[in-house]
């Protein structure tokens, strides 16, 4: 296995299967089925954010741009 997939987090959301890369960021619905594993064997951190108003979060890499992974695989 890739030593950079080490450090990557599986997001199954629905029908999609995702991998997120280190400063990536997903942004969907929690009323779709999700759950969230590590690619490797090494332990990632993972920073989740949830509104109570169901508003949309606008997240952006260290870049500055905008960055989403919905759709990415």
């Amino acid at each position: 296995m890739d030593v950079r997939a080490q450090w990557q987090i599986r997001l199954l959301l629905g029908d999609q299967d995702l991998i997120l890369k280190p400063g990536e960021a997903a942004e969907f619905d929690t009323a779709i089925p999700y759950w969230f594993g590590t690619v490797g064997k090494r332990a990632v951190e993972l920073l989740t954010m949830f509104s109570s108003q169901g508003e949309r979060l606008h997240l952006r890499t260290s870049l500055g741009n905008s960055r989403s992974s919905w759709g990415r695989r």
